[in-house]
């Protein structure tokens, strides 16, 4: 069995490295990384995640974050050899907290200015990485953060408020494994309640994680993964 992964909204694929680590070898993973020069929408992602997608072999396909959404747009019409879709905190619809209104007023052309400055550590962990997170974690988030535009990573928001892939989801004819942060401050809990309204059938495991799930318990979420891909056979 292949593992496709859809990285976040930095699109690198910076961030698998955690869950890379401790994925065991006989399950062979493949990151797909987005142009980091050009801002492209959900709908314009989509072939080119989908070219990606392997030929006469099975496959799992997991996004994270971001990539959840993207992750239903890609695999709705079905697609053949496709076994299994894994979701890792990630949402269907805009997830910003009520915290986070006053996002849609800044203009894009503003968002990518901020951008181009390195975020305060302070700020990543309490929203992404944990109070208690690593030095080198924040180190992997900048490495990653600085590989793709401002300008994309500003197009990726605006993208993110409005999106609605429900639908994808509701009528996703595969396996649904959902690895939900049960500490994530970036994505509102309401966000949640959708996916299992969508479908109730989504096999959900919680984890005491911040946002960033597989890099904070990559052993947790490798085992669920592993198990969850085990009972496809």
């Amino acid at each position: 069995m292949r593992l496709l992964m859809l990285p976040g909204l930095d699109g690198s694929g910076k961030l698998f490295l955690p869950l890379l680590q401790v994925l065991p070898s006989h399950l062979i993973t493949q990151v797909i990384p987005y142009p980091a020069d050009r801002v492209l929408s959900y709908d314009a992602l989509v072939p080119f995640v989908r070219r990606a997608f392997p030929r006469g072999e099975p496959f799992a396909l997991l996004g994270e974050s971001f990539g959840g959404p993207l992750c239903l747009k890609c695999v709705f019409p079905p697609v053949e050899n496709l076994r299994a879709v894994i979701l890792s905190a990630t949402f269907v619809t805009n997830p910003f907290p009520t915290s986070f209104s006053w996002i849609p007023w800044i203009p894009q052309w503003l968002t990518a200015s901020m951008l181009q400055f390195k975020p305060p550590d302070a700020l990543v962990r309490f929203y992404a990485a944990g109070m208690d997170s690593s030095q080198d974690l924040l180190e992997l988030f900048q490495e990653a953060k600085r590989m793709t535009c401002p300008g994309v990573l500003a197009g990726r928001l605006q993208a993110v408020q409005e999106v609605d892939v429900r639908t994808a989801l509701k009528e996703c004819g595969v396996p649904l494994l959902c690895l939900r942060a049960i500490r994530d401050r970036l994505i509102a809990r309401g966000c949640h309640q959708q996916m299992l309204s969508a479908r109730p059938d989504m096999k959900v495991v919680e984890i005491d994680s911040p946002h960033f799930l597989l890099q904070r318990r990559p052993h947790e979420a490798a085992k669920a993964i592993i198990k969850f891909v085990n009972s496809l056979s």
